[in-house]
């Protein structure tokens, strides 16, 4: 399903995991 995903596709995943894992305040800090 991702395979014909663009990377900014995929970065959006990645930020999601990231809020997902950390949600809160700090959570935009870590995509930084």
């Amino acid at each position: 399903k991702m395979a014909k995903a663009p990377a900014k596709g995929l970065l959006i995943v990645k930020i999601t995991e990231v809020f997902e894992c950390a949600p809160g305040p700090n959570a935009g800090a870590k995509i930084l």
